[in-house]
């Protein structure tokens, strides 16, 4: 490229109409309800993830394996490996944990954060799709965006993958908006700051930050190329871009260093070793790895506006290779670079075993943005080549539907305000047995109360998470700090109650559980007993039930105010 013909390349960035995808369905015969659509969708989309909010969910089990995490630990606990190897930023734990600490730890305190992270996201989406998208195209991908069930999963559950998106929009935003205007530097001094926070708070987002310094070291070349950056302020441009890599590697080797390395190691050695093994590409086996690319793009990574596993979201990356198609044909490399380099970074990271590649959605919401934007541009393209009529027909019926899918979650959100009905029940015996229990009786646990050791605090099973975060919900007196039953109020009108938690043929100890029992009952009458099964969705009920029991013991003596003592201690 000659200096003349690199110069009118970027003079033709700048125009605003260049900046944007013209033609798929931009045009006189537009219908009128388009201009206003884009916002109604937005606006919908903020509507059903603050219902699904609201609706405030039992806790599901993975969102306990994290939650269970910010009972007893402080900031720095929370840098060292996470109970049940989970894999999460220390900035976002960090931030969770100020908002229980203010806010209590509740299912609505928990899941405030994300659920931010993800009404933001819609605005942040409509955002950036204007930077490249216009008419048709712009509300399609809006609609995708906004209906699409991943997304508005992820705002009520305790997890980071909602900050993993608004992350990546904000980091892409801001590298378009800078790549329109390169001799201004507001942009990129934005993105400065922007990368170490994203770094800190979202692990994907290293691969946005190195796709943007890709981009910026491709567009000072440009640039200079040009023999126009000096006149253009090109010299000033450096230090703000020095400054942004230099920053952004070393946040990134501090994250590593200090939290990332250890939580990585820890997961790998652990059952989420194997389950990631399915989302690294078997790069020597040519036969398979074509079936796994395959299987990887029409799948989960794709599910957008709905989908699934085997080839279940085979539309929505059709649709998303025509998006990319004609981005190509326009010559709007720039926005395509933006949205593809991280593909081909997170890749990389797969085929070096540091981070998966598809196989699930929620390990692939940074890439979210780029496949609903090209996913809207590619159904708006396959549009435009009906006429006119069938055009505006089309759109509108595939409006109404994206919008109906989006009232439907609602309503579903409304009649069914949980995600299985395992959640639900374990939810229930907390609010039943911490709660209105409490209220009859001394109510008490093995494990958190009496310290006694069959009780393992790491099992391998959801329900020992969850049970442990609904105790901390619904119980008054271990949500303010704990402290020991009342000893001394036990009587037989107000009988102490004693939970203990188990898998039967598993885990528990049962000598010293039938020794537990010797000494409660040396000092106790005990008077009776309930047993409550769990069962995971799915499971045969013949298979292992996750059990409570619940020990009931009234004094054996008048006199008695004291707990009762193991020999060791004594």
């Amino acid at each position: 490229m000659d200096s003349a013909v690199a110069t009118r390349a970027i003079a033709r960035d700048r125009q605003p109409d260049a900046a944007g995808v013209r033609g798929a369905g931009d045009r006189a015969g537009d219908p009128r309800w388009l201009v206003p659509a884009a916002l109604v969708f937005l606006l919908l989309g903020v509507a059903v993830r603050l219902v699904r909010y609201l609706a405030c969910f039992p806790l599901t089990g993975d969102e306990c394996f994290l939650a269970v995490n910010l009972l007893d630990r402080d900031a720095s606990d929370l840098l060292r490996p996470l109970e049940y190897h989970q894999v999460c930023p220390a900035l976002f734990l960090w931030i969770e944990l100020g908002v229980v600490r203010l806010l209590g730890f509740s299912e609505l305190s928990l899941r405030l954060f994300p659920c931010l992270a993800s009404i933001a996201s819609v605005c942040l989406f409509r955002w950036l799709a204007g930077r490249f998208l216009r008419g048709t195209a712009l509300v399609l991908a809006v609609a995708v965006f906004a209906v699409s069930y991943y997304p508005i999963r992820y705002v009520a559950e305790v997890k980071p993958y909602g900050c993993d998106l608004a992350v990546s929009l904000v980091l892409t935003g801001l590298a378009l908006h800078w790549w329109r205007d390169r001799a201004r530097t507001r942009w990129l001094w934005a993105l400065v700051v922007a990368a170490p926070i994203g770094l800190a708070m979202s692990y994907p987002a290293a691969f946005l930050v190195g796709s943007i310094g890709v981009m910026i070291g491709f567009g000072l070349a440009v640039d200079l190329r040009c023999r126009q950056g000096f006149r253009r302020g090109f010299a000033r441009v450096w230090l703000p871009a020095a400054v942004y890599v230099a920053v952004s590697i070393a946040t990134g080797i501090t994250v590593y260093a200090l939290f990332a390395r250890a939580q990585h190691d820890d997961a790998l050695c652990s059952p989420i070793g194997a389950y990631w093994a399915s989302c690294f590409p078997p790069l020597g086996r040519p036969g398979e790895l074509v079936r796994w690319l395959v299987a990887t793009h029409t799948g989960h990574m794709f599910a957008y506006p709905a989908g699934g596993g085997r080839g279940g979201s085979v539309l929505s990356f059709v649709l998303f290779f025509g998006g990319v198609t004609v981005l190509i044909r326009r010559g709007l490399t720039a926005p395509l670079a933006f949205l593809g380099l991280p593909f081909v970074l997170t890749f990389s990271a797969a085929a070096l075993h540091l981070y998966p590649y598809g196989g699930s959605t929620r390990l692939a919401m940074h890439l979210a943005p780029a496949i609903c934007a090209l996913t809207g541009l590619g159904a708006a393209s396959l549009l435009e080549r009906a006429g006119t009529r069938l055009r505006c027909v089309g759109t509108g019926a595939v409006c109404a539907s994206l919008a109906a899918l989006g009232v439907a979650v609602i309503v579903l959100d409304l009649v069914h305000p949980y995600k299985t009905e395992h959640d639900r029940r374990t939810r229930d015996f907390a609010r039943w047995f911490w709660t209105a229990q409490a209220n009859h009786g001394e109510v008490a646990c093995a494990w958190t109360d009496l310290r006694e050791g069959f009780f393992p605090r790491r099992y391998s099973w959801r329900s020992m998470a969850q049970y442990l975060c609904n105790q901390r919900i619904y119980s008054a007196r271990h949500r303010n700090g704990g402290g020991p039953p009342r000893w001394a109020a036990i009587s037989a009108e107000h009988p102490l109650r004693c939970v203990v938690f188990s898998l039967p043929g598993r885990e528990r100890d049962e000598r010293a559980f039938d020794e537990w029992l010797r000494r409660m009952r040396a000092n106790y009458r005990w008077v009776g007993f309930e047993k409550h099964e769990f069962h995971e969705t799915g499971e045969r009920p013949e298979t292992h039930p996750e059990r409570i029991e619940v020990y009931e013991f009234i004094p054996a003596r008048r006199t008695l105010g004291d707990p009762p003592r193991s020999e060791k201690s004594r």
